[in-house]
């Protein structure tokens, strides 16, 4: 500002300013956070840190997906994430941490490391050794577009193997047959006539307009469907024995697994 008033004036605020009302970032921000917390979260976090600090990796991982993900409502803080994750890693070798701090060298999110594709490669390879499948797939698709590395198909393939071989063994550990996936799909909008609404939508418009009418299938309960079929099963028909078995076999998102 111009003028000896206003320039004294300025540098008088500056220098209260700096020696009344600075205070140190992480105290600032670990005030801040405090003030948002309920009295039992911040109880609750308080006690994990006292765990944490005794190195109970328990304690370490929750607060770090605590910070990372905002759980529970707890504040977002990835420095503090990647902190504990990194204690984590550096104490045992944990997979899941070790995997995390790969994704945030690689993607740089928050701003809590900077971009290193090379310490990203490094962790995601030892979580992918210990068998983190979500390291083992970035590693293959990394090993396959070559990011950060030379391309390496047989690199490629030697990891997404061990993804599907425990996806195999996953399907057969399961009842006779193996898993099995819901498999009709559906966007949850399509229950309501698309997003726009009855016959506003392309879920209820076009190809799929067939869906929306209002003598199909669509429009149908799933008790009388199940009813209708137990009805013609009764009277011998096989088909719908059959239908009425691999309806509660399979499974959907309005009907529960019944093997018995």
């Amino acid at each position: 500002p111009s003028g000896i008033i206003g320039t004294g004036t300025y540098y008088a605020y500056k220098l209260f300013s700096l020696l009344f009302l600075n205070v140190p970032k992480d105290v600032a921000s670990l005030k801040s956070k405090q003030q948002k917390l309920s009295r039992p979260m911040l109880k609750a976090v308080k006690l994990l840190e006292t765990a944490a600090n005794d190195n109970n990796t328990d304690a370490m991982f929750m607060l770090a997906e605590m910070n990372f993900y905002g759980n529970y409502t707890y504040p977002r803080d990835y420095v503090e994430a990647f902190r504990r994750y990194n204690d984590l890693a550096m104490l045992d070798g944990n997979s899941s941490a070790q995997h995390m701090i790969g994704f945030m060298y690689s993607t740089g999110i928050g701003g809590a490391v900077k971009h290193d594709q090379a310490k990203a490669m490094l962790y995601h390879t030892f979580a992918a050794e210990a068998g983190d499948i979500r390291s083992e797939m970035t590693i293959a698709f990394r090993h396959h577009s070559a990011i950060a590395t030379p391309r390496n198909c047989e690199e490629a393939v030697h990891y997404y193997k061990k993804v599907a071989d425990k996806a195999i063994r996953f399907y057969r550990s399961g009842p006779p047959g193996g898993h099995s996936l819901v498999k009709n799909s559906y966007r949850i909008a399509d229950e309501e006539g698309g997003v726009y609404g009855e016959g506003a939508s392309v879920s209820s418009s076009g190809a799929l307009a067939k869906q929306r009418n209002p003598a199909s299938d669509a429009h149908a309960a799933l008790d009388d469907v199940l009813e209708y079929l137990d009805l013609m099963s009764r009277k011998g028909e096989q088909k719908a024995t059959f239908s009425l078995g691999r309806l509660h076999y399979e499974g959907s998102r309005a009907l529960k697994k019944d093997l018995r």
